[in-house]
């Protein structure tokens, strides 16, 4: 009985693979959501001021980290002049909205945890005009990506990956299945930046060890090493 059990649970985990993408949610949009913190000094006991400039400090730091995901820390580093003139002095013209997590005056630092929701689509279209960014990655026009992801087990599993991949990486707009099995998951993404600002975002999630990157025919292999989802 356990077996027969066993093997219907697998029969369920391959068919929920190979449901329609509706299961996991629309179309990624434009508007990117990044968590960061940022810093204010507190000087003469100003809280208001040092609170101020924490903000101001954590919605710069968004839009820095949705450059970091279209561009690799080389051409980051060789623009860093053209970047903090035409991106980083107007980063509030490219947030949307923004959240206070959390709030953590000490006794001369205040420290700010925000929310922010980037307009991708207005950061790419200003790395094209710069020559930062090849145009053919703005609109519809993107590369294809196979992410393929060992170590799933669960349908649990599979679904966080995917809400991930498509919610949490820059530069991702679109996730499609490509192949299921017992244990794997092939996904292709329709992604805007290179192939290595992809690998750089994947293991900044923490949740994935690297296994292999082919750029030349755009693939990529991890294993998922997240919290599990038995279902």
């Amino acid at each position: 009985m356990r077996v027969f059990s066993l093997f219907l649970a697998g029969l369920f985990f391959i068919a929920a693979l190979l449901a329609p993408d509706s299961v996991c949610g629309g179309e990624k949009t434009d508007i990117w959501t990044l968590d960061v913190e940022g810093v204010g000094v507190i000087e003469g006991f100003d809280l208001a001021r040092a609170r101020a400039d924490a903000l101001v400090d954590a919605l710069n730091k968004a839009v820095e980290q949705a450059v970091a995901g279209q561009l690799s820390e080389e051409v980051r580093e060789s623009k860093e002049k053209i970047l903090k003139d035409a991106i980083y002095t107007r980063a509030e013209a490219y947030i949307r909205t923004y959240k206070i997590l959390g709030e953590y005056p000490a006794q001369d630092i205040y420290r700010i945890r925000v929310r922010a929701t980037v307009s991708g689509e207005d950061i790419l279209r200003d790395l094209v005009a710069q020559n930062l960014l090849d145009g053919g990655n703005v609109g519809v026009s993107t590369s294809e990506i196979t992410v393929a992801v060992q170590g799933i087990h669960s349908y649990g599993d599979y679904g966080k990956v995917k809400v991930l991949l498509k919610d949490s990486l820059q530069g991702v707009r679109r996730v499609r299945q490509k192949s299921a099995a017992w244990g794997r998951a092939e996904l292709n993404l329709a992604f805007a930046g290179t192939i290595q600002s992809l690998v750089e975002q994947l293991m900044g999630t923490g949740l994935f060890r690297l296994e292999s990157v082919d750029a030349l025919v755009g693939r990529i292999e991890v294993t998922y090493t997240g919290e599990r989802f038995d279902e």
